[in-house]
């Protein structure tokens, strides 16, 4: 009883139904003592994982995040308790935002397992787990599926110095190749010779 979705090569989990691997999981969550109570007071790793990525709950909350955030990548990650992905991609993702603490803004969205409207409706998010990219407000990427490989190679991409990023882009590298053939052969150009 798996819902899958396949988008760009990457699974994600339908929000229909939860796998037979979250059932097991949630069960054994529960059998071993680890649910939380509503009246239960946070822990220091809970507030630790609260203050590196905070949670967005309305898409005003967003709409505040990416205005406040100026000109730092922001990424937002949709995710849900029933997802078994999500799961497994939260610890990596709160190294990540660990790691890159100082130039990327780290939020959460919560999604719920009937989908309401929403933030992640609103958004587009239909599978999960969904990671978007903003920067200055605009959506740059969105991972759809559990691919920390990708994951990684956008935040070094998008973490880039900006120098850098528009050297490595494929016009500046066409740029300097056409003038490294134009003035490495310069002395025969300047003798009424053509290139060699």
């Amino acid at each position: 009883m798996r819902s899958l979705g396949l988008r760009g090569g990457q699974l994600g989990d339908s929000f229909d139904t939860a796998t037979e691997e979250d059932l097991t999981v949630a069960a054994d969550d529960i059998e071993a003592g680890r649910t939380v109570a509503a009246d239960e007071e946070p822990t220091e790793a809970s507030l630790q994982h609260k203050a590196l990525m905070p949670l967005l709950e309305t898409e005003q909350d967003l709409e505040t995040a990416l205005a406040l955030a100026d000109d730092k990548l922001v990424v937002v990650d949709f995710t849900a308790d029933w997802c078994g992905p999500c799961r497994r991609l939260a610890p990596i993702l709160e190294s990540l935002a660990r790691k890159h603490a100082s130039r990327v803004l780290f939020y959460k969205v919560v999604v719920p397992k009937r989908p309401e409207p929403g933030i992640a409706k609103a958004r587009g998010v239909s599978r999960l787990p969904a990671l978007q990219f903003f920067r200055q407000g605009e959506m740059i990427h969105e991972i759809i599926g559990f691919d920390v490989s990708a994951i990684k190679a956008q935040l070094a991409k998008a973490t880039m110095n900006p120098l850098l990023r528009r050297l490595t882009s494929s016009e500046a590298l066409l740029t300097a190749a056409f003038g490294y053939l134009v003035f490495a052969n310069l002395p025969n150009l300047l003798r009424g010779g053509a290139f060699a």
